[in-house]
């Protein structure tokens, strides 16, 4: 920590209040004083601080030369600005020939003297003996402003016909913490925290007509040695680099034979920085004391290195809060295990990378990858999106784009050995992904684990005796060949001989609508569950809506409803888009979006067979397909959504993953049955 440098504070150059006084004929007179050429207050734009509409403060007022104060009670502010008029009531009228004026804010009730050393009326200064300010961003200076950075000031011996002018003062002092990144990699800070000689934050009463100002704890409870300073949206720092932190506290004199402490929490992980005085430090109102330290905590963790990513599991939706330093997981040893994050969202299983139209990655803080090593990641995409997934050692991609599917997969990579101190970043491209764990372990004898990845599954099958086929596609294979069971006797001839089919045959149903599952398994894969429905043997009929012209009966931004003698359907707006964004008024298809609600309800006494959907592309299918079904199932391949009501009797419903667009929906529906 370099030696302690002062500075001026830049928004106290000008800093007094006029007030404009009319000489009152009676007590409780309505009175007002402008408050001109001040750059002290409730608003700060990062270089100055100004009045807001509706700032308060405390008037006082006494015979010159006296003691015998009057409270005058609240004054409040009527614009915003540099110079503006503060109107309230005199206490009683003003008969003496001149007078001694005191403005204190905040303005607080319990307040009753300018020359309160503890009675009632305490003022918060900087925070709470147990809490903390907060400095939204690198090197802002907003935050120093408001109820928490209190001023004052009194001018004496004026004319009651006269109008005065209070210089007001600044009764903290800010400690300016300037962080340089020390290490080799950026670093982002999340918390500053500076420890005085003496308590420097917490409630005060405030005696500011004695010179130097008297500041009387309000009890050894509510004040503390150390101010804390939690930093939001702070930026990353290169190497070399720096950025300060500001913090407000009560003014002290820190004497030679003391020492002060510094705190930074940042990437990789807090440092402390102390210093012993060898002559004495004056942190004095109105003015900033810059203290300077270097960031450079070496971090490197040994593998192996695991994270589940359950810290940023949101279950079964993707949260709108982007992660920063502060959401790290740490290790043991309380070291994070990541230095930075970029678009990083809890989601579902794990972290969410990337947004619309911007892509997300994940770093490692450095690891000790001097030996042969292999990186496990398990992710998948987004919706429909098709992403890829990119893994980079210290900067440099290992391995090819790997593509994402609508499930978790691992991928391993084995790039041979890298540095003693070196990083992994993992990010997604193309559009955006999930990653629900990663692994890195010494050796290069892991094998990825086979996943049985289902290409496409029959929709629902007829009555009538026939045929269908399962299709799949087997990633990370190793040696073996796919098996199938069906636990149905009406399912038949499974037959896995040709490479990613499963076909199979099926007897005539004459009875109501069943259903089955085939099992597929791999040796070293989960097995893969696909339930087959055959339809009814019923004599059906069908009727479509067409989605590429204005079929629907009414459409707001909230619902639209398409009405039949058989079903309706509906699309509710929920979370999603407004719902009637984009429909045939000047479209030829509708779309349906994250977060809407799409309902099918059959009319009284009617059967729903089956629905299908028509999307204007493989990619909107599949949206729909693998969005949350209530009540029902879907299947289907290419452009075709096929649904498959559990009970066709009654309302089933999707909520829907993702924007998804669609020409036609046709319904089949029961017209006799067996």
């Amino acid at each position: 920590m370099s030696a302690l440098a002062i500075a001026a504070i830049a928004f106290i150059g000008c800093n007094k209040i006029e007030q404009s006084i009319e000489t009152p004929e009676k007590t409780n007179t309505p009175f007002e004083f402008t408050a001109t050429g001040i750059d002290t207050k409730t608003t700060n734009d990062g270089v100055h601080t100004n009045w807001a509409s509706g700032d308060k403060v405390n008037l006082f007022h006494a015979v010159a030369g006296s003691t015998s104060y009057v409270s005058d009670g609240k004054f409040t502010a009527g614009a915003s600005g540099v110079s503006v008029t503060f109107s309230g009531t005199l206490a009683e009228s003003l008969t003496a020939d001149n007078y001694d004026w005191y403005a204190i804010y905040p303005q607080n009730d319990n307040i009753t003297t300018p020359a309160n050393t503890g009675t009632k009326g305490y003022v918060t200064v900087g925070s709470s003996a147990s809490g903390s300010q907060t400095q939204a961003g690198n090197d802002s200076k907003a935050h120093l402003a408001g109820t928490k950075i209190p001023v004052a000031g009194k001018v004496t011996n004026v004319a009651k016909a006269t109008k005065p002018s209070i210089a007001m003062s600044h009764l903290t002092s800010i400690v300016a913490v300037h962080v340089t990144n020390g290490t080799p990699a950026p670093i982002t800070v999340s918390e500053v925290s500076f420890t005085g000689t003496e308590d420097i934050v917490g409630t005060y009463f405030i005696d500011f007509v004695s010179s130097p100002v008297v500041y009387t704890a309000s009890g050894p409870t509510y004040v503390s040695t150390t101010a804390t300073l939690n930093v939001t949206s702070g930026s990353a720092i290169d190497p070399g680099d720096g950025a300060t932190f500001y913090m407000a506290v009560k003014p002290f004199t820190a004497p030679s034979s003391g020492s002060l402490s510094i705190s930074v929490s940042a990437s990789n992980g807090t440092q402390v920085f102390n210093k012993d005085l060898t002559s004495a430090a004056n942190f004095v109102a109105g003015t900033i004391n810059t203290l300077n330290v270097t960031y450079n905590k070496e971090l490197v963790l040994n593998l192996p290195f695991e994270d589940d990513m359950s810290w940023a599991n949101n279950g079964a939706s993707d949260g709108t809060t982007l992660l920063s330093a502060s959401d790290f997981p740490v290790d043991g040893s309380d070291n994070p295990l990541y230095s930075s994050v970029t678009n990083g969202y809890k989601g579902i299983g794990g972290i969410k990378l990337g947004k619309s139209g911007e892509r997300g990655d994940i770093t490692t803080v450095n690891l000790d990858l001097s030996s042969a090593f292999t990186i496990i990641v398990s992710a998948m995409t987004w919706g429909s999106d098709e992403s890829v997934l990119q893994v980079f050692v210290d900067g440099t991609q290992v391995g090819s784009d790997a593509t994402l599917y609508n499930e978790y997969v691992e991928y391993v990579y084995k790039p041979g050995a890298a540095t003693a101190s070196s990083n992994v970043k993992l990010k997604i491209e193309g559009k955006r992904g999930y990653i629900n764990s990663i692994r890195i372990v010494t050796g290069e004898s892991y094998v990825a684990k086979p996943v049985i990845h289902l290409t496409s599954t029959p929709a629902a099958l007829t009555a009538a005796a026939g045929s269908s086929t399962i299709g799949y596609q087997i990633l990370n294979p190793t040696a073996g060949n796919v098996s199938a069971v069906a636990a149905a006797d009406w399912i038949t001839d499974l037959d896995c001989s040709v490479a990613n089919t499963v076909s199979f045959n099926y007897s005539a149903n004459t009875g109501d609508t069943r259903s089955q599952n085939v099992t597929l398994s791999y040796s070293g894969a989960d097995n893969k569950v696909v339930n087959i429905t055959q339809n009814a043997n019923v004599t059906t009929d069908t009727f479509s809506w067409n989605l590429g012209t204005n079929s629907y009966s009414s459409a707001n931004a909230s619902l639209i409803t398409w009405t039949h003698a058989i079903a309706t359907m509906t699309n509710a707006k929920g979370s999603g888009t407004d719902v009637n964004n984009y429909i045939p008024t000047t479209r030829t298809s509708t779309r349906f979006y994250n977060g809407n609600t799409l309902t099918i309800t059959p009319a009284s006494g009617q059967r729903i067979v089956s629905v299908t959907f028509t999307a204007t592309s493989d990619n909107y299918a599949n949206v729909l397909r693998n969005s949350t079904w209530t009540n029902a199932s879907a299947a289907g391949s290419g452009t075709s959504v096929v649904v498959s009501p559990i009970d066709g009797t009654t309302a089933f419903s999707a909520a829907v993953g993702g924007t998804c667009g669609f020409t036609n929906v046709t319904v089949e529906y029961v017209v006799t049955t067996p």
